[in-house]
């Protein structure tokens, strides 16, 4: 019983959070620009300033090389 009502919070949870990404862009246009968190790479949005940690593959593919060097 306790397992089952921690996965159905897991669920519950999971999908508040995919409906509240979907809100945020929906409600902000997300132009970000490159950032750094400590020394791991991120992109922070210049309208509403979320920030957003990534992988560096990620980071390069959308921002390049001469991004990170900033």
């Amino acid at each position: 019983m306790v397992r089952e009502l921690r996965l159905w919070l897991q669920t519950f949870r999971a999908y508040r959070a995919s409906w509240r990404i979907r809100i945020e862009q929906w409600l902000c246009p997300h132009t970000f620009r490159p950032a750094r968190l400590g020394d791991k790479p991120a992109r922070l949005c210049d309208f509403c300033g979320s920030v957003e940690r990534l992988t560096p593959e990620e980071f390069f593919e959308q921002f390049g090389e001469r991004a990170w060097r900033r």
